[in-house]
């Protein structure tokens, strides 16, 4: 590089080195996102679903990629436990490709029958009293 430019030759450094570590790290979490670890029972399913949608925020706002609401609900309706998928694919009809609808569905009927003490604690971390 010509003496003077440095930031062009900073610049030509940070992409060779940067840029295929970003879209490795990208990549990964797509694939994370797709095949989430949530278990074969619906114990805890809340909490980790938490945690995937907090995936999902994080690859878009530091990714620049946007996942589509029908994937997250195709990912949801394939990848949950049995006993939520079931649930889920009665739902679909109502919910078509809203991942919102879809969401508001499964949390509420993860909810339902959790009891809680007089701090607003759940009492059991197992709603609906569901075995593995």
């Amino acid at each position: 590089m010509p003496e003077g430019e440095g930031l062009q030759a900073w610049r030509k450094l940070y992409f060779s080195y940067q840029l295929p570590d970003q879209v490795a790290k990208q990549t990964a979490m797509l694939v994370g996102l797709m095949e989430p670890k949530w278990g074969k029972d619906a114990v805890g399913f809340l909490d980790k679903f938490y945690a995937w949608e907090n995936q999902i925020a994080q690859l878009q706002a530091h990714g620049n990629i946007q996942v589509p609401e029908y994937i997250k609900c195709a990912i949801l309706m394939s990848k949950t436990p049995p006993m939520i998928r079931q649930f889920l694919a009665q739902q679909s009809l109502q919910t078509g490709t809203s991942f919102a609808m879809l969401r508001q569905a499964l949390i509420m009927y993860l909810l339902r029958g959790v009891q809680y003490t007089a701090a607003g604690v759940p009492m059991s971390s197992n709603p609906m009293g569901l075995d593995a």
